[in-house]
């Protein structure tokens, strides 16, 4: 059973789906008084959503990525009228693979949602990762997916350990090797740094992991060195 949503601001919650050895995220964010935005919706976080949104008018499903797209189907059967959204690469897969109606790419959320909600697709990701970048009660958000991650623990089980150090995975602040071979690696450095600059410092809300807050010049080194050789 999913952990119950979490007040982070006014405006945002996470729950934590701990039914995988790398427990992932789904954020609630409400950008009008009936109105919300979830990234990466998962099943098991779907009962504990439902105090939160019980007298949502608009309920927008905005997928992380294309490996996060599981929840979304057990969603729209509790929501019918919700929208689902994804970058181009995953908008794509709703109708041909999931048979999702009322969905399309996020060009078309951004007509609504307020100024201080911004949703940036990585342009080079084949995945279709986005960011969602929130300034909330003068505090700076960014939530990810797999291109950036703050791994308090890794899984107990030595099977689950293996893959993980294969992928590169490993406590604190972590990129793994599965995004870098599936990004163009020069094009996400260059345009990760050109989206950080206009912070001083931010909270990472990450689909895998815990928050994290971080100077803005600490993540754009650590970024630097991951991608050090391209």
């Amino acid at each position: 059973m999913s952990n119950h949503f979490q007040a982070l601001s006014k405006s945002i919650w996470q729950a934590i789906d701990d039914q995988e050895s790398l427990p992932r995220n789904t954020y609630i964010i409400r950008y009008k008084a009936d109105h919300y935005l979830i990234y990466n919706p998962s099943e098991h976080s779907l009962s504990a959503a439902k105090e939160i949104i019980v007298s949502a008018k608009q309920l927008d499903l905005l997928a992380a990525s294309a490996g996060y797209l599981s929840g979304l189907v057990a969603w729209r059967q509790s929501y019918p009228s919700a929208y689902v959204w994804g970058a181009d690469p995953v908008s794509k897969i709703f109708t041909s693979r999931l048979g999702l109606a009322r969905s399309g790419a996020i060009g078309m959320l951004h007509d609504y949602l307020p100024d201080w909600i911004k949703i940036k697709p990585v342009p080079t990701s084949r995945l279709g990762e986005c960011w969602v970048h929130i300034d909330d009660e003068n505090e700076a958000y960014l939530v990810t997916s797999e291109s950036l991650m703050n791994l308090p623990t890794l899984a107990d089980d030595w099977a689950s350990r293996i893959r993980h150090k294969l992928s590169g995975l490993h406590q604190g602040l972590c990129i793994s090797y599965d995004f870098k071979r599936k990004v163009s690696l020069g094009g996400f450095r260059n345009w990760s740094q050109t989206q950080l600059k206009p912070y001083d410092s931010f909270t990472l809300l990450p689909t895998k992991g815990e928050p994290l807050k971080l100077r803005t010049e600490d993540a754009m080194r650590y970024v630097n060195q991951r991608f050090a050789t391209i």
